[in-house]
């Protein structure tokens, strides 16, 4: 294994914004993080966003035929693994070793060893050189622009990963504020139960953080949102039993919490060929999560994300895009029913 060229870091300039669609919509993405992503020995489906520096090893970034693309506000630096079917933009270094990316690739500065890349738009590429006088790492094509421009669009980067990290905020508060019914755990179980068009639960973290599992009893069509106040969230070892509920149509708005911690978590259930572990969108503007060794099927929306631990696998992410009306979210147009005031007693609208 080759070391990694201490101070060895060269200009590159942004690929023009043209080259790529920026997601309008939060729920576009599968992962996004306000600000930094620390993670190892897993993979993220869809596209995937942080506002500040990702930094991970071992992993591997899939792309979605519907959502594609890493977006980094600041800096990457990637060992080992792939980033398939993407386009990556990083607003300023990007350090790629022992591993291989399909797709367009944009930075400010590029940094390759043993690394294969696709069509890079840059200011300047540099390449580690083997023992043998040639370049460890290739790319298909590269093509320069001015460093002026490169700043341009960085700027640009980082203003809309601002707005998306608005709109995270912004979703939060729209779901805190819809009325609902208090539940509580009997013993160690939380069973939610719901048959309206539109189901809003709120539970107190110290509730929740008792918890072995979570039974859904709901309508297969409706659509739930599950407000949790508190300032430390825990979903540890928790089964999950989804029965008919909708997974597409779920929401856990983590909205007071500082800390989340998912690990060990989830059913076993299959849908569509696919393992689901936890369904659904995680809403956590404020929290700086830990996901350890669990999948969500799903969404994962926080401040910050570590899914580094000694041992164990950081948690898996596979993209299911949201599908509900909630929030004042209406993927497919029409009106929102939860707008409409809702029985806090859960009796549906009144």
């Amino acid at each position: 294994m080759f070391r990694l060229m201490k101070n060895t870091y060269v200009a590159i300039a942004l690929l023009s914004i043209t080259t790529f669609s920026y997601a309008q919509d939060l729920t576009e993405f599968s992962v996004f993080s306000k600000t930094n992503i620390s993670y190892a020995r897993s993979d993220f489906e869809g596209l995937v966003g942080a506002g500040s520096s990702v930094r991970v090893e071992d992993f591997t970034f899939f792309g979605q035929r519907s959502a594609s693309g890493v977006l980094i506000g600041d800096n990457l630096s990637h060992l080992r693994g792939q980033i398939l079917d993407h386009n990556l933009q990083v607003g300023s270094t990007v350090e790629l070793s022992q591993l291989r990316h399909t797709g367009r690739l944009s930075a400010h500065d590029l940094y390759l060893n043993h690394a294969g890349v696709g069509h890079v738009t840059a200011f300047d590429v540099h390449r580690t050189i083997g023992p043998n006088g040639h370049p460890t790492a290739g790319y298909e094509s590269v093509r320069v622009i001015s460093r002026r421009a490169s700043e341009t669009r960085r700027t640009e980067l980082k203003t809309k990963l601002s707005r998306i990290s608005s709109a995270m905020d912004e979703l939060s508060a729209k779901c805190r504020h819809l009325p609902g019914k208090e539940v509580k755990v009997h013993g160690r179980l939380l069973n939610l139960m719901g048959n309206q068009d539109m189901n809003v639960f709120t539970i107190d973290a110290n509730e929740l953080n008792k918890v072995d599992n979570i039974v859904f009893d709901l309508a297969p069509l409706s659509t739930t949102v599950i407000n949790i106040r508190g300032a430390r969230v825990e979903l540890e070892r928790v089964g999950v039993r989804v029965n008919q509920a909708n997974i597409r149509r779920l929401i856990w708005n983590i909205y007071e919490a500082r800390e989340l911690d998912i690990r060990f978590s989830g059913t076993g259930e299959i849908v569509n060929n696919r393992a689901i572990g936890l369904p659904g969108v995680f809403l956590a503007p404020h929290a700086k999560a830990t996901f350890i060794e669990a999948l969500i099927t799903g969404s994962l929306f926080v401040r910050e994300l570590h899914g580094v631990e000694a041992g164990w696998s950081g948690g898996q992410v596979n993209y299911s895009p949201f599908d509900g009306r909630a929030c004042g979210y209406t993927p497919n147009g029409g009106k929102d029913p939860s707008d409409e005031t809702q029985d806090p007693n859960g009796g549906g609208k009144r």
